[in-house]
């Protein structure tokens, strides 16, 4: 058997094998999961949600892009903040409520 085909399959059993450990530890319900409880601390769902706009893509294919074309990907970039500004500001209020 080919060693990437054993890899795609160890990663698998892996990754169900952590999802039944960590079902045995949850205590809630969906709300709950999503919500973090209610006990996140501030910088903690700050650096959460900043860190949900960024991809692989960020970090890898835009190195390339900037390689290849130079300087005006910083537009891509450019867009990511304004992205991320709108983001927080659409959503911090609305997050924060389900606190309650």
């Amino acid at each position: 058997m080919d060693i990437n085909v054993l890899v795609m399959i160890g990663y698998f059993v892996l990754m169900i094998a952590i999802s039944y450990a960590f079902k045995k530890m949850a205590s809630g319900s969906s709300s709950h999961y999503f919500r973090g409880g209610g006990r996140m601390l501030w910088w903690m769902v700050g650096a959460t949600a900043f860190m949900i706009q960024f991809s692989a893509w960020t970090f890898t294919g835009a190195a390339g892009q900037a390689y290849r074309y130079g300087f005006n990907v910083v537009s891509v970039f450019a867009g990511n903040v304004f992205g991320y500004l709108v983001a927080w500001w659409w959503f911090a209020t609305r997050f924060r409520q389900l606190r309650g």
